[in-house]
């Protein structure tokens, strides 16, 4: 969970735009790429300490550069500094006796199509005592003005009513309404503090609010999408100022339409521990791989936690030597889902804490959904892209030239996998031991290879 006590966001001021007329909530937020434009700017993290024999204070904020007007920059600035100083200077939370500590980081969550989203989250604890809390500033890089929650909304919509909806709907999924609710939940209010990233707007309540108990606060991650065309800022702040972020932008893949669930099982007995965990998925427009990916999940997760041979071995050594305790997990995860592409990395790891001896396996799959066909990290790049020279040029340089040439793989057994902005080079490592077998993970942003060489950026 996270801790929010926010103030107020003032409403957005400046010159008045034109407002789109109202529309039904249908389909996914107004914006026609499967990407966002990365905002022309640069972000530096800066820190306040103090360490007294009483108390430990670590501030941790940005600060942005690279905007053309250097009024807006710096009232974006001085407003992040100024609550950066505001959690410094606050000491009341030491305590009479020991040492009191307060950890604050603001980071950003949402810098995209000229807005740009800080969350403070700050956590304090001394004798007997903790507090979380965090403040969140969401900017217009247009104008510099702070954005509230109805300046993500196209004008008329009872945006209120409808993230309160979608609120209850969690509520209900996670089955919270009789643990938490103090009475039935009715309506957020207007100055309702939220938080803004790539593809959710998470909605927070404070510890004291009128809804929930336990003594702690509560978050709600809400898919962008359940607002439909009535969610507008994606596009909104693009229409005034389009020279901070341009088509030629570099470019953050938003996630696809293509539902993932998680499920887990684990054996656990004398001397051992397996667990595995897949994904289950929904909505892939090609039926028949949606099918065959989730028995092969289900059906391998299974088969490997059913592993006797590695049962009644652990057991064996454990009788011999008490401290032997083996352990093995299978993770399958989905890295990336977006435009019409699916990733699954799959993960095996067989350690003895003890000893210290790891093995690990990997193997990756690339999808097309609406084809089904599997995808070679070629398929990716435009036909003249001499990717592989950018990837061994990238691991050299991090390595300092210590590992062989890295050559594209099958797709079977692909050593590479994607995330939303990057693509991930994985090479075994031995350190010379027998007993000690992982890989080390080279994480690639797309930026590297240059614009406008991925097919799904086109």
């Amino acid at each position: 969970m996270f801790f929010c006590s926010c103030e107020k966001a003032p409403g957005t001021a400046g010159p008045p735009r034109p407002e789109p007329a109202e529309t039904p909530a249908t389909g996914f937020p107004v914006w026609d790429k499967p990407y966002l434009l990365v905002n022309g700017i640069n972000t530096e993290e800066k820190r306040l300490s103090e360490n007294t024999p009483q108390y430990e204070i670590n501030v941790h904020y940005v600060q942005i550069s690279g905007l053309p007007d250097t009024r807006i920059q710096e009232t974006i600035n001085a407003t992040i500094r100024a609550e950066a100083e505001r959690l410094a200077a606050d000491k009341t939370f030491v305590q009479a006796s020991g040492k009191s500590v307060k950890w604050a980081y603001g980071h950003v969550t949402f810098n995209y199509n000229n807005i740009l989203c800080i969350w403070f989250n700050c956590s304090a604890s001394g004798h007997g005592y903790w507090e979380n809390n965090s403040t969140v500033f969401l900017f217009d890089l247009n104008t510099g003005n702070r954005l509230a929650l109805k300046d993500l909304f196209r004008p008329g919509t009872d945006y209120l009513k409808a993230v309160s909806n979608a609120v209850k709907a969690e509520i209900m999924r996670m089955g919270l309404e009789e643990e938490i609710l103090y009475r039935p939940f009715d309506l957020i209010s207007e100055n309702q503090p939220f938080v803004l990233n790539d593809s959710h707007l998470i909605i927070l309540f404070p510890e004291k609010n009128i809804y929930f108990s336990g003594g702690q606060q509560w978050q709600f991650m809400i898919p962008l999408s359940t607002f439909g065309e009535n969610f507008i800022a994606y596009s909104r702040y693009l229409a005034d100022n389009p020279i901070r972020v341009t088509p030629s932008a570099r470019k953050h893949m938003l996630p696809g339409k293509v539902t993932v669930s998680y499920r887990q099982l684990e054996e656990h007995g004398e001397g051992w521990w397996i667990g595995a965990f897949y994904p289950e998925l929904a909505g892939l427009p090609f039926r028949e791989l949606e099918e065959e990916l989730n028995r092969k999940f289900a059906g391998e997760s299974a088969a490997f936690v059913r592993d006797e041979a590695f049962k009644s071995e652990s057991a064996a050594k454990h009788r011999e030597n008490r401290d032997w305790h083996a352990h093995r997990h299978r993770n399958v995860e989905i890295t990336a889902n977006f435009a019409d592409i699916l990733c699954i990395s799959e993960g095996v790891t067989t350690w003895w804490p003890h000893t210290d001896s790891v093995f690990e396996t990997r193997r990756s799959y690339l999808y097309n959904i609406k084809t089904g066909r599997p995808l070679a990290l070629k398929d990716l790049f435009v036909a003249d892209c001499d990717y592989i020279t950018v990837i061994n040029r990238y691991i050299s340089k991090k390595t300092a030239g210590r590992h062989q040439v890295w050559e594209e793989p099958s797709t079977e057994a692909a050593g590479f996998y994607l995330t939303n902005d990057s693509i991930v080079i994985y090479i075994r490592e031995t350190q010379g031991r027998e007993d000690y077998r992982v890989y080390s993970r080279y994480h690639i942003p797309f930026a590297e290879f240059g614009q406008d060489v991925f097919v799904f950026h086109q």
